[in-house]
C-alpha cells in the first residue's frame, strides 16, 4: 500500500510542478517526466495486483491438492517413500513459506490474506 501511495504522491508532485511552472520554464519537463513515469508505474502496479492474487490462489489450490494426495496415500497405508511425492511436498512448502514471507512484507497488497491460514504439509 505504501508503494501505491508513494507513486500517487509522485504523480501529484509532478503535476503540481507542471501546473505551477511557466510554459518555458526549465522545471516543467522535469514535472512531466516525474508525473509520466510515476503514473506509468502506478498503472502497472494496479494492473498487477489482481493478476498476482490469482496466481497466489492457484498456488493455494496446488498446496491443498498435494495435501489431499499425501493424506490419501497415508490412509491407504502406502509408505511415503516415493521421492517424487516428497519432492513435491518440499516444493509446495517452499512456495508457501515464500508466499507467507511476502505477505508480511511491504508488498502485502499483492498477496491475499488467505495465504496466512494455509499450513505447511507434514
Amino acid at each position: 500500500m505504501i508503494i501505491l501511495l508513494a507513486l500517487g504522491a509522485l504523480v501529484v508532485v509532478g503535476l503540481s510542478i507542471v501546473r505551477f511552472s511557466d510554459l518555458y520554464s526549465t522545471t516543467r519537463p522535469a514535472g512531466e517526466i516525474i508525473a509520466g513515469l510515476a503514473g506509468t508505474f502506478l498503472l502497472i502496479c494496479l494492473i498487477s495486483i489482481p493478476l498476482s492474487r490469482l496466481s497466489v490462489y492457484a498456488g493455494i489450490e496446488q498446496v491443498e491438492a498435494v495435501r489431499l494426495t499425501v493424506e490419501s496415500v497415508r490412509e491407504d497405508g502406502i509408505p511415503l517413500e516415493s521421492a517424487a511425492i516428497q519432492i513435491k511436498v518440499a516444493e509446495m512448502n517452499q512456495w508457501l513459506a515464500s508466499a507467507q514471507y511476502w505477505r508480511s512484507s511491504v508488498f502485502n497488497i499483492w498477496w491475499p490474506k488467505e495465504i496466512e491460514d494455509v499450513r505447511p504439509i507434514r
